[in-house]
């Protein structure tokens, strides 16, 4: 589309409202004018004037009428056969009126030409080329029908409305740009309005979008905090069975000098439990590790101790660890099977225990995969136990758990801990503390009193640990003989 069409584009619908003013003019002025013609001219002319004047209204509004039907689209068209028309209406008049009227239809021909370019707006090339078909069918007309002079002419005002005409071409060219910038900078807006309302309608949706995921995300976090909260009283009810389980501390004072427990689930439920029990003159004591940690190892924690007590109440001789943990394998093994099917858990436990008769002094260690250390005569010794698990994945099926006998002395202090102690990382490098740095910790303090042994394993592992999270349940015991 060119420049020219595109500005007629802007103007059509500026240009089709004062086409309408202008025909309701030409409707209504022509035959007014006509009347004022038959009372004012001779009876000879009047009829013609008439004739022309009503033609002319009849033609504007033909044209109008075809331009409001879509016949033809573009204003300057109606510009053309409205102005030439009424360019030979004036010429003819005027050379059939009498001279002293000739001021008159110049006068009518300026005033057309501003009037014109004051109500319409188009092209100044239009403007431009109308004015000069206008002077030239009025000039025409003037040479053939009139009789009037050249210097008739222009003593009747003629030169005027040539300047007038020059003056209106000028008029319109400033009037059409600015109207066209006016236009265009309104379409602008209306266009830049359009967008921001499309985005505004955009951000309001996804404002409405985000409210009604927030109320979602709202709703759901108020359900998980009650499911949260759910959960967490029945693990923490479940903590109360895990405790009552639990045996009596004060047990340990028939036995030990004394004795001191730590115990610092990583949960709220722990993997790791303590047992002992008494049966004919003897202390079982054990230190637990059920795979994992939290519900699910609590969980297993519940059949051991049931297995434990089992196991050594239906015993009719004496028992010792390893017998014990020959059968706890075979019950074990057997709880957690699902009969019929081939599906079965391979979580197991690690775990120490000692058989201790005070009478005597003698104490029966064994292990499975955990060790008894004894802190006798400023030396540590460690009872290494089976490489072998309760449970679990059998990877060493050949192994059979070995008792080991030791006499006690007074004095004496004995450690049994689960791993969660050696396997915490932190330090600087994030790594495990492991059990060196806890033996020779023992070593160093092996003058002190017994409070301060476990005080110093506590400080130290809290040390280590630092910021980093638990890494899993722990649990220890040391008592003295």
């Amino acid at each position: 589309m060119t420049l020219d069409r595109e500005n007629e584009r802007y103007l059509e619908p500026f240009n089709s409202k004062y086409i309408g003013i202008l025909t309701i003019v030409g409707v209504i002025v022509y035959p007014l004018c006509a009347i004022m013609d038959h009372r004012l001219l001779p009876q000879n002319i009047a009829a013609d004037f008439l004739f022309i004047r009503v033609f002319q209204a009849l033609v504007t509004l033909l044209f109008y009428i075809m331009y409001k039907l879509g016949i033809y689209r573009r204003a300057v068209v109606f510009n053309y056969v409205v102005y030439g028309g009424m360019s030979l209406q004036l010429s003819y008049l005027c050379s059939i009126s009498p001279s002293e009227h000739s001021p008159v239809y110049f006068s009518a021909l300026s005033a057309a030409i501003l009037a014109g370019n004051g109500l319409i707006v188009w092209d100044s090339k239009h403007s431009a080329v109308i004015n000069i078909l206008c002077f030239l069918i009025f000039t025409l007309g003037i040479h053939f029908f009139h009789e009037m002079t050249w210097a008739d002419v222009i003593d009747n005002g003629y030169p005027m409305t040539l300047v007038l005409s020059i003056l209106s071409v000028f008029m319109m060219k400033s009037r059409h740009n600015g109207i066209i910038n006016e236009l265009k900078t309104k379409k602008s807006l209306n266009l830049a309005n359009e967008k921001l309302q499309e985005k505004q309608q955009e951000v309001e949706n996804q404002s409405e979008e985000l409210k009604i995921q927030l109320e979602l995300t709202h709703h759901q976090n108020q359900e998980l905090s009650k499911l949260y909260e759910n959960i967490t009283s029945s693990v923490r009810y479940a903590l109360r069975i895990q405790q009552a389980f639990l045996p009596d501390v004060q047990l340990l004072d028939n036995y030990y000098q004394k004795h001191r427990i730590i115990y610092q689930p990583k949960d709220i439920v722990s993997g790791d439990f303590y047992w002992w029990k008494e049966k004919n003159g003897y202390f079982y004591t054990a230190i637990v590790d059920c795979t994992g940690h939290g519900v699910p190892a609590s969980f297993l924690t519940i059949i051991a101790k049931v297995l434990l007590d089992t196991i050594v109440d239906k015993a009719e001789t004496e028992i010792t660890p390893a017998e014990i943990f020959e059968q706890l394998q075979k019950e074990f093994r057997a709880a957690i099977s699902v009969k019929g099917n081939k599906f079965h858990i391979e979580d197991g436990m690690e775990l120490s225990l000692v058989r201790y008769h005070k009478p005597t002094g003698e104490l029966i260690f064994s292990g499975a995969r955990r060790p008894l250390w004894l802190l006798k005569n400023s030396e540590l010794i460690e009872l290494k136990g089976t490489k072998k698990t309760i449970g679990g994945i059998d990877y060493h099926k050949d192994l059979c758990f070995e008792d080991q006998s030791v006499v006690l002395e007074k004095g004496n202090i004995l450690f049994m801990f689960t791993d969660g102690i050696t396997d915490q990382f932190g330090g600087p490098r994030d790594k495990k503390i492991l059990q060196k740095r806890i033996r020779n910790l023992i070593l160093e303090d092996h003058n002190e009193n017994f409070e301060n042994h476990l005080d110093a394993i506590v400080q130290s592992w809290l040390g280590w640990k630092g910021d980093t999270p638990q890494t899993d349940d722990v649990l220890a015991l040391a008592v003295e003989v």
